[in-house]
């Protein structure tokens, strides 16, 4: 399932192998992919730290 994802997310997203990974890690697990990898916030749709701490922010 997870190979399958990647693969897909890969093809379609432009990823390369680890940077597909942790993509599809992310869709499948239900939670947002937080990175600092130029792919991963071009187009995977990664949050910066910065970003995710700004959209979660403590109580």
């Amino acid at each position: 399932m997870l190979l399958a994802k990647a693969l897909a997310l890969g093809t379609t997203k432009f990823l390369r192998g680890a940077e597909a990974m942790y993509a599809a890690t992310a869709e499948l697990v239900g939670c947002a992919l937080v990175s600092w990898d130029k792919e991963h916030l071009q187009r995977a749709g990664a949050l910066t730290p910065d970003d995710w701490l700004v959209a979660n922010p403590l109580p």
